[in-house]
């Protein structure tokens, strides 16, 4: 690895792994929006509904998935605005691309956080948030910057795939965190 490979990846691997720790919470979230007229069962070993606000599990299952959905559906199509977007936005420099993308998760996060104490505009502001979310843009500029680098190192081929092994070895770290917190929701 170069020196400016090893830059670039830990900079794109910060990106990545703050939309990956936001995917993983997305779900749950969602479910925890639900608000019903059933009561919460509050006695010990009760089984949690997925919700403060509602004690009828499957509703909250139900509802949850739908809010998730409606959530996924906005982050597929900032995800296509932003791909035309920043497409043409990079060429005026990578860095300012990348700070709009990082500027665009976190503004997520913070309509994410907003959004439970924000009673009946909590959904919406999910919906908005996960739009915000699939705008960050980083898949097209994790394509870009690597295909600079390339070009700046001078040999493609290599670059890719060093980028290759340092994605895989990232995976196997991270991998059993995302497979615990799929297990934890699960049970």
């Amino acid at each position: 690895f170069t020196p400016l490979e090893v830059q670039t990846y830990l900079i794109l691997t910060v990106c990545w792994v703050s939309i990956l720790l936001v995917n993983l919470l997305e779900q749950p979230y969602a479910r925890s929006l639900v608000a019903c007229d059933m009561p919460v069962n509050t006695t010990e070993g009760a089984e949690f509904s997925g919700s403060n606000l509602c004690g009828n599990r499957l509703y909250v299952i139900d509802q949850g998935a739908d809010i998730s959905g409606k959530g996924q559906s906005l982050e597929n199509v900032g995800r296509i605005l932003i791909t035309l977007f920043v497409s043409g936005f990079a060429d005026y420099g990578r860095k300012r691309a990348a700070v709009l993308g990082q500027f665009l998760i976190l503004a997520s996060t913070v309509l994410f956080a907003v959004a439970k104490f924000s009673g009946g505009l909590s959904i919406q502001l999910y919906v908005v948030a996960q739009g915000l979310q699939g705008m960050s843009g980083i898949g097209i500029l994790d394509q870009i910057v690597t295909g600079d680098v390339a070009l700046q190192v001078g040999d493609t081929v290599a670059v890719y795939q060093r980028k290759n092994m340092f994605m895989t070895a990232l995976m196997v770290v991270v991998m059993p965190m995302i497979i615990y917190v799929q297990y934890a929701e699960i049970t």
